[in-house]
C-alpha cells in the first residue's frame, strides 16, 4: 500500500537534499551566535577588568558586523548553481580588473575637473545673434 504520490517523494527528495545543503550554514551562523553571546555575557558574570571589557565589546562590534562576510559566502559556495556562476564570473572581473589602467581614469577625471575649474574662472561671453541679410 503506497501512501505518497510522486510530487510528494519528489518534494521529501528536494527537503533532505536542502537540509544537506544548509547545515553548514546553520552550523556556521549557530557558531557566531554562541560567540557574540559569550562575548556579551561572560565579561558581566565573571567581573572582568574595564580594560578587559573593552576588548570583549570590540569583539562582539566585530563579529555582529562582519557576520554578512562570512554567512553570504558560505552559502553562495554551498550552493552548485551560485558557486558556478561565482566562478565564472569571477574569471570575467579578472580578466577586466588585468586590462584596465587605473592611471588612465584618475588622469581623465582630473581632466574633467580642469576643464570644469577653467570654464568656472574665464568669463563667458554673451552669444549675440547674428543678424540674416
Amino acid at each position: 500500500m503506497v501512501f505518497y504520490t510522486l510530487s510528494v517523494k519528489y518534494q521529501l527528495q528536494e527537503n533532505v537534499r536542502w537540509c544537506k545543503l544548509i547545515r553548514p550554514a546553520v552550523i556556521s551562523v549557530g557558531g557566531f551566535i554562541i560567540l557574540i553571546i559569550m562575548t556579551e555575557c561572560l565579561p558581566i558574570l565573571m567581573d572582568f577588568s574595564d580594560e578587559l571589557q573593552a576588548w570583549f565589546n570590540l569583539i562582539f562590534d566585530t563579529m555582529a558586523h562582519i557576520n554578512a562576510l562570512i554567512v553570504v559566502p558560505t552559502i553562495i559556495l554551498l550552493m552548485e548553481g551560485f558557486r558556478k556562476v561565482l566562478i565564472q564570473n569571477y574569471k570575467k572581473f579578472v580578466e577586466i580588473f588585468k586590462t584596465k589602467d587605473i592611471r588612465i581614469a584618475r588622469e581623465n577625471e582630473g581632466d574633467v575637473y580642469f576643464e570644469m575649474f577653467n570654464k568656472s574662472v574665464v568669463p563667458q561671453m554673451p552669444k549675440v545673434p547674428r543678424s540674416v541679410k
